[in-house]
């Protein structure tokens, strides 16, 4: 996606603002974002990335949790 492309220094950029509000109005909880981590840990591992890049990855995802998990 545009978002993990930024991550990795593409020319996509989001702010947390945008992310929040992109995802506002969808019911996402815990085992949804957990589920999404895994998936992209899968998928860089496919990919063979490394694991310091699937860490940055994963890390910045988790730093974003509060703003798309219903509490």
């Amino acid at each position: 996606t545009k978002f993990v492309s930024s991550l990795m220094g593409g020319p996509a950029s989001f702010t947390d603002t945008h992310i929040a509000n992109a995802h506002k109005d969808m019911p996402i909880y815990d085992a949804h974002f957990d589920r999404l981590k895994e998936l992209i840990q899968e998928t860089l591992d496919e990919f063979s990335v490394e694991q310091a890049d699937t860490d940055i990855v994963l890390g910045a995802f988790e730093a974003r949790r509060e703003l798309l998990v219903i509490r």
